[in-house]
């Protein structure tokens, strides 16, 4: 416990110096939050940091870090919707970087990891031109919304409590109205305000019009199919040497278009990895096995933003050693593996890992601390 501690303080830490540099813009920040969890482990759009500990392993402190994300961290133009775009080949790169530290430190490290995830699909990224496009739309309604409800209180001494009420009226029939989508539902007095400032049309599909649109658009950027590539090198800090290479393949893809439903995310992985025999001494990477997963991560929750709050993912897990098999390691492996991450915060997220090995039932726990970075 005391080892999990220290390496989630050395995280905090690092989080506070790089949050809140620069927020994102309103459009910028409503396509992140259409993106599950899930996918942001596979690849973030600005900077990531992630404690993780388990019953079988040292744990470890890692980053992730887009070129884009490094940047907007010291220059606030960045995170701008037109550099957002313009810049879209720097979103599709990432660094990750890990350190595993040494025993009651958060100085010492024993082992690090280097690697780069290559984007080679992301075709949610093909939606942001559509959704920048019709955000004027959209802004246009949020100003009409909030002059309408001036208006609307203007008959009131302001500050009073009737004028305070009012406020508070004209806000929860809106929620209800988006809701129910039944105009009647809108405040007398601010849908009257609302049809004086649109001039002619009806103020139900006016309303509606960007909202779904927006809706219809961030399920796009959910559902886009994502494929990413990374290579990655573990090297033993202390000893000098190389301890594994690995090659993974992710693809990730939304399978439930209705905006009525909560998202669906399939997801495959395969993971080609050479290391180092722990009974050898030398820097032979002899040990040669393959992983593949496959399963499906359901987003249980959200909130009235559409943005994920809790998730479940069951996948199945198949290895094959091929070379240099350890003494009581099996050739094949078989694992039923569940997933459950929790929104702590708007950018910190808790997701626990429970893995059932199928052949030696034997159950293993994997805790990790997930901050996104804004």
């Amino acid at each position: 416990m005391k080892k999990i501690l220290s390496i989630m303080v050395l995280t905090a830490i690092c989080k506070i110096a790089c949050a809140q540099v620069v927020k994102d813009s309103v459009r910028i920040s409503d396509m992140n939050n259409a993106k599950t969890a899930s996918r942001s482990e596979v690849l973030s759009n600005l900077f990531v940091a992630l404690t993780s500990s388990s019953s079988q392993s040292d744990g470890e402190i890692s980053f992730k870090a887009t070129p884009f994300g490094i940047a907007s961290i010291f220059d606030k133009s960045w995170k701008s919707d037109k550099n957002y775009i313009k810049y879209k080949t720097l979103r599709n790169i990432e660094l990750n970087t890990a350190l595993t530290p040494v025993e009651n430190s958060l100085t010492q490290f024993k082992q690090g990891s280097l690697g780069l995830t290559i984007g080679l699909i992301n075709k949610s990224d093909k939606t942001l031109a559509n959704y920048f496009a019709i955000g004027d739309v959209f802004a246009d309604f949020a100003a009409k919304r909030n002059i309408a409800t001036s208006k609307a209180i203007a008959q009131f001494v302001p500050g009073s409590d009737k004028q305070i009420e009012k406020l508070i009226k004209i806000n929860a029939s809106i929620a209800k109205f988006f809701e129910s989508k039944d105009a009647n539902d809108l405040d007398a007095d601010f849908s009257k305000e609302l049809q004086i400032l649109i001039g002619g049309g009806s103020v139900k599909n006016y309303a509606l019009t960007a909202d779904e649109r927006v809706k219809k658009l961030m399920r796009e950027v959910s559902n886009g199919s994502l494929v990413t590539f990374t290579p990655n090198i573990k090297y033993n800090l202390q000893k000098g040497m190389a301890e594994a290479i690995t090659y993974k393949a992710d693809w990730q893809f939304g399978i439930v278009n209705s905006i009525e439903k909560k998202p669906c995310m399939v997801e495959f992985s395969g993971t080609l990895k050479t290391e180092r025999d722990t009974l050898n001494t030398t820097a032979n990477l002899s040990h040669v096995s393959a992983t593949g997963t496959g399963g499906m991560n359901f987003v249980l929750r959200q909130d009235e933003k559409q943005k994920s709050t809790l998730e479940l993912k069951p996948y199945f897990e198949y290895t094959r050693v091929f070379q240099s098999k350890y003494e009581k390691e099996d050739v094949d492996g078989y694992k039923a593996n569940l997933t459950l991450r929790l929104r702590l915060t708007d950018d910190t997220w808790l997701p626990l890992t429970v893995k059932v090995d199928l052949v030696k039932p034997k159950l293993l726990g994997f805790l990790t601390i997930f901050w996104i970075v804004k």
